[in-house]
């Protein structure tokens, strides 16, 4: 029942879109489409480069996190006529694999679109609101306002793919199915033999001086949040082989633990809050239960953890002094099978 973690993922540099994107005869729109209201082209676009504060204004600018070159990386027009008759800009970020659709634009014939609030798609990774530098509680006038609403859209008869959404680079980590037996490459965060899972290194200097090396600042919040999914999994292990969210959502974590599942696929995809419900409205009930225990075991390597305790359970060693945790950050010797890497 574990996963194969020799995951068939793709080098990232081999996978970045040409200068000249190729448009194929028949491409289906596979991925989803952006558009966002009250921005002329020339605002949103310069020297072909999205503007990063104009996606911010509509709370995107995590998701669209490595989508920064027009065309290479996103196709960007301004239809006459948007959803809902109002002018705007479209988007559509450009999947790895460099195609985009035969037909660029607004499409209502062959599209279907939601109206999104920006502020509910929005991710604890990349708040909408910073707190305020020299308060904890910041004055009204000094709150940037809440992001604005955009519409995300989809071909009606090709609803979007993971592969449609992978990001330019890739976290290490294992294969999980959905309920529509779509494969995702779910991060390992933290693991038995690593703390920082297949995270890449930081280096940094502290208060002495002192080179010190953490995890990639984009995770660091992710990371810390791993060790309380682990202390969870870990007390219900033995207990329930499925993990933690094996019978249903309702449970007291479960509001926490989800968040951090959102977060922890939008590592290596293009999605927050309102793509992932997208898809839900797309195929109702494509992330089960079982599906989402399955990704956060994944997320602090339990299936190598599992296979460092029967590997222990063999050689029988001493029991550790009181206060020692075995758990994931400790030193081990490298099990027999590991997440796969990125390349």
């Amino acid at each position: 029942r574990i996963p194969n973690p020799e995951s068939r993922i793709p080098n990232p540099e081999s996978r970045i879109p040409n200068p000249e994107p190729r448009i194929p005869d028949l491409a289906p729109m596979s991925a989803f489409w952006y558009f966002l209201p009250d921005v002329t082209q020339t605002e949103l676009v310069v020297a072909d480069r999205l503007q990063r504060p104009v996606l911010a204004r509509y709370g995107l600018e995590g998701v669209l996190e490595d989508v920064h070159v027009v065309p290479d990386q996103c196709v960007v027009s301004e239809p006459r006529n948007g959803p809902r008759g109002k002018t705007g800009c479209l988007l559509y970020p450009v999947p790895v694999s460099g195609e985009i659709p035969a037909k660029v634009g607004y499409f209502p014939d062959l599209q279907e679109w939601r109206k999104v609030n920006g502020s509910a798609g929005a991710s604890p990774s990349h708040p909408t609101v910073p707190p305020s530098p020299t308060s904890r509680i910041s004055s009204p006038a000094s709150r940037p306002p809440p992001p604005a609403p955009y519409h995300l859209g989809y071909a009606t008869e090709s609803p979007p793919r993971p592969e449609e959404l992978e990001r330019r680079e890739l976290v290490g980590g294992y294969p999980v199915r959905d309920q529509q037996d779509r494969e995702w490459i779910v991060p390992v965060l933290r693991a038995v033999d690593n703390p920082r899972g297949r995270l890449s290194a930081a280096f940094a200097w502290d208060e002495n001086d002192q080179p010190t090396v953490g995890v990639d600042p984009r995770f660091a919040d992710l990371w810390e949040r791993s060790a309380r999914v682990w202390d969870l999994i870990d007390n219900k292990t033995e207990a329930d082989e499925g993990g933690v969210m094996s019978q249903a959502f309702g449970a007291r974590d479960d509001a926490f633990l989800f968040r951090y599942l959102t977060d922890c696929l939008a590592v290596n995809y293009r999605v927050n809050n309102s793509v992932l419900a997208t898809l839900d409205r797309i195929t109702p009930g494509w992330l089960s239960a079982h599906a989402a225990s399955w990704m956060l075991n994944a997320t602090v390597d339990l299936f190598k953890y599992k296979q460092f305790l029967e590997a222990q359970k063999k050689t029988k060693p001493p029991s550790p002094p009181p206060g020692v945790n075995s758990g994931p950050g400790t030193t081990a010797a490298d099990p027999d099978t590991a997440p796969a890497e990125a390349n």
